[in-house]
């Protein structure tokens, strides 16, 4: 079995190195439109762009390695349109409640902890050393940024940007679209598309979020 990574940067670079933590994959291969074709990234071979992905269909998942969370949307769209599967990759350090729902195309990093009767959303990233308490709701392409802490009962929407270090107790509902700083500490729930930062976290923006 062939996994075909779409995006090459840096994320790609992570979820090559889940996957081969992983071990059930026989090969590799990168699509990517920013580095040329037949170079290699990770001592991994770009063999196209990212149209070319129908090229490859054959014994093969693909992953969506993306950051950006509508990018991810895109491509889920476009990769379900064409019937082609999409992996779910859970890194073996990850500790995973067997209560747990994650659906196709997450990604699961090192270190991570997520606790029993978690959600966890279409194409959502789950990065390093991130923890998602009970009963949590993680909607479709969010990104949980590294070293997280998710109290139980929240929800989150999708297309949201937890970022890195943050906090969010319990029982709080977060709005799609929304971006959460570094190191933000989240005590109340969000309207959709705000950007909130700082000790307890506030909004500073508001409408057309791009995450």
């Amino acid at each position: 079995m062939r996994l075909v990574i779409l995006g090459a940067g840096g994320h790609g670079k992570v979820v090559l190195d889940v996957a081969q933590q992983i071990g059930r994959y026989s090969e590799y291969i990168f699509l990517d439109d920013f580095h040329p074709v037949g170079s290699l990234v990770a001592n991994t071979e770009v063999v196209g762009t990212l149209d070319s992905f129908k090229q490859f269909e054959s014994n093969s998942e693909f992953f969506i390695a993306m950051g950006r969370c509508q990018s991810r949307e895109i491509w889920y769209q476009k990769l379900d349109v064409a019937g082609l599967p999409l992996a779910t990759l859970v890194h073996p350090s990850a500790v995973i409640s067997p209560s747990v729902t994650l659906e196709r195309g997450v990604l699961v990093c090192a270190g991570v902890v997520v606790n029993p009767h978690a959600q966890i959303g279409l194409c959502t990233i789950l990065n390093t050393a991130c923890s998602v308490d009970h009963d949590c709701v993680i909607g479709d392409f969010s990104i949980i940024c590294p070293g997280v802490s998710l109290a139980g009962a929240v929800s989150i929407g999708p297309r949201c940007w937890i970022g890195i270090g943050s906090t969010i107790i319990q029982q709080v509902n977060v709005a799609s679209d929304c971006v959460l700083g570094a190191g933000a500490v989240l005590l109340h729930s969000t309207e959709s598309h705000q950007t909130l930062v700082g000790v307890p976290a506030k909004a500073i923006q508001q409408g057309n979020v791009n995450a």
